[in-house]
């Protein structure tokens, strides 16, 4: 996507961030907002690209079940859940091309922490504008011009930042309740991946938990109780290997 030409394309202008488009048939002129006189080509260029969903709601509830039944929650989650999955939803993000690694901004408040990872995932992006009634029912949040001009003027003064991309992504938010506890996820609208900040621990796990921090506690106690620096030493050192083989086990098995 970064060698071809886009259609939606403007400058951001080096002083305020101010998106602005470039006249024709000038090599100089005047920025809108700061009017701070600019060069063609200087400043920069700002692409913008649209992210079309190919799952439906039904099918991003098919995934969500799916996931509910993978191996890493509790074995009835995909019974007990009660989930929603809510409309189509886009929100912006700023992605600065650095040399080096990606830096991706949001460009609004999000409604749930999982959305931040969506900046993160690679997605088949578009620089074509949705077509008129593609997003009839769809919730889009609304960029914050403030923090775009500011995040703009930034990265003008950046030298390592080669490309600046506008990314709009779509997805569909999820909640849903486990034994009286509430999560929420979010379904990608461009491949059904699930992403989730947490969701319920496995039974096995909360029971592995309980037989750590026991293992502490005697650890501790015998710390305390045992008279005479040696007599500790010896016997945490004793009790340690005698734990050693659980704890192997239990990485062996979960990871």
């Amino acid at each position: 996507m970064r060698d071809r030409e886009l259609v939606t394309s403007e400058t951001a202008c080096p002083q305020c961030g101010a998106l602005l488009a470039v006249p024709h048939q000038v090599d100089t002129f005047a920025c809108t907002h700061c009017r701070s006189s600019l060069r063609r080509g200087t400043g920069l260029r700002v692409h913008r690209l649209f992210e079309r969903p190919r799952i439906t709601r039904e099918a991003a509830a098919g995934f969500l079940r799916g996931w509910f039944a993978s191996p890493a929650g509790p074995n009835d989650l995909e019974k007990e859940a009660i989930s929603e999955v809510d409309g189509l939803h886009y929100v912006h993000f700023l992605r600065l091309r650095r040399t080096g690694a990606d830096v991706v901004v949001p460009l609004a408040p999000l409604p749930t922490p999982e959305v931040l990872d969506l900046g993160g995932v690679p997605a088949q992006l578009d620089g074509e504008p949705p077509a008129e009634g593609e997003e009839a029912g769809a919730r889009v949040i609304a960029i914050d011009e403030d923090l775009l001009k500011e995040e703009l003027r930034r990265a003008a003064a950046d030298p390592e930042v080669d490309d600046v991309l506008v990314e709009r992504r779509a997805y569909y938010p999820v909640r849903y309740s486990y034994r009286g506890d509430r999560y929420t996820a979010v379904v990608e609208a461009g491949s059904g991946r699930v992403l989730a900040e947490r969701r319920p621990a496995r039974r096995e796990v909360l029971g592995e938990r309980g037989v750590a921090a026991g293992a502490l506690l005697l650890l501790f106690a015998e710390a305390v109780v045992v008279p005479g620096l040696a007599a500790r030493v010896v016997v945490i050192v004793v009790t340690a290997a005698g734990l050693y083989p659980m704890l192997r086990w239990a990485v062996a098995r979960h990871g």
